[in-house]
């Protein structure tokens, strides 16, 4: 409890001063390393019981271990679900070191460097996207890690597409496929890209307007989706099935965010931007908007079916950035008034976080070092 508030703390203190951070790509790398340090090692450093799932990956760790090349093979055919390549680092590795607190901690690191790797590259504020991560995916992270790597994985593939590189993109969506089953769902992504997508208000509106068509029909998406994949069926258990009421804050927070995402966006595609960089921006700042809208539409389903709420996983990254993306839009707004309602937004994320871990949802309490199980 103490780690996890002293991390979110340096977090807000010394991102105060956020012009500064953001305004040196030395100032962002080291705030990045500092607060996204201290969360690799909160996490490499827990107990096996910290965390609902931790304990259950173990199990299934030391079921690889013992096995031989063609028992690895077996178990990956019948028990793996198409998630080979996890299964596979899992074996390879355990050859040599069979530690599930080794191999766990290297996804761990994996998992949190790549997020702070692309929040330096495309977030417009690192201050609150870390803090934002912090509060709503941090412990997330350390419950589901095995999903999280297939969604840092796909961190790399949205770089790749952001810098015109489709094959190589396509390629590590494949693998980010291989790692978790689930995120098969990427590919509508990427169709988006193959198709140039570019935002304007009334392409923003068909959006919202096809997130209410999916959320209307979505018993009737699902239905028609498992009877393709007859496999998913459990989906329909009563373990998946949502029993959580809207949250009438949270959707108003969602909302005031497309206005703040509408207003700022431009009425037509202007002239092609003919430099680079202006490409990256406006290609990265199109990702960002998408992955908010997916990332809104998943937790409205959740009412409907708890199961969706894992791929919610894929687009924290839109989540942590569309604040920044909107700040950066609103030219016109007096900078100290910007600053204000920055440094507002921040306090009632840090306040959230605190509030959160003393609910302990996914049971980081209480906190054990991982040598106090040796």
């Amino acid at each position: 409890m103490i780690g996890y508030i002293c991390i979110l703390l340096v977090a807000f203190f010394l991102g105060l001063d956020s012009k500064r951070i953001n305004g040196s790509k030395s100032n962002r790398i080291l705030y990045l390393s500092v607060v996204f340090g201290g969360m690799i090692l909160f996490a490499v450093l827990r107990g096996y019981d910290v965390a609902i799932d931790y304990s259950n990956r173990v199990e299934s760790m030391q079921v690889i271990f013992g096995l031989d090349f063609q028992g690895f093979l077996d178990y990956s055919r019948e028990e793996a679900n198409s998630q080979y390549l996890y299964t596979f680092f899992v074996w390879l590795v355990s050859r040599i070191f069979p530690f599930p607190w080794l191999i766990n901690g290297l996804m761990d690191i994996f998992v949190l460097s790549t997020f702070a790797w692309f929040f330096y590259r495309y977030s417009k504020d690192v201050t609150m996207s870390a803090i934002m991560f912090m509060t709503f995916t941090f412990a997330s992270c350390l419950n589901i890690t095995r999903q999280f790597v297939a969604a840092a994985v796909l961190l790399i593939a949205f770089h790749l597409m952001i810098q015109k590189k489709p094959f190589k993109a396509l390629i590590v969506i494949v693998i980010a496929f291989f790692i978790h089953s689930s995120a098969i769902i990427m590919l509508l992504m990427y169709v988006l890209y193959l198709f140039d997508f570019k935002l304007t208000r009334s392409r923003l509106l068909l959006l919202l307007i096809a997130t209410a068509v999916m959320f209307v029909a979505f018993d009737l998406i699902v239905q028609l989706f498992v009877q393709l994949f007859p496999k998913y069926e459990y989906v329909f258990g009563a373990w998946a099935t949502g029993n959580i009421g809207f949250s009438l804050i949270w959707t108003t927070f969602y909302v005031l965010l497309f206005i703040g995402v509408y207003l700022t966006t431009p009425t037509k595609i202007k002239n092609k931007i003919k430099n680079q960089k202006g490409d990256i921006e406006l290609a990265s700042s199109c990702l960002n908007v998408v992955g908010y809208m997916a990332y809104v539409l998943l937790s409205l389903l959740k009412v409907k079916m708890w199961f969706v709420s894992r791929l919610l996983t894929y687009f924290m990254f839109g989540y942590c950035m569309i604040i920044p993306e909107i700040m950066s839009r609103f030219n016109k707004v007096d900078k100290q008034i910007k600053s204000i309602i920055v440094f507002g937004l921040k306090v009632i994320f840090v306040l959230w976080g605190i509030i959160t871990t003393y609910q302990d949802p996914h049971e980081l309490l209480p906190y054990r070092f991982i040598w106090e199980y040796l």
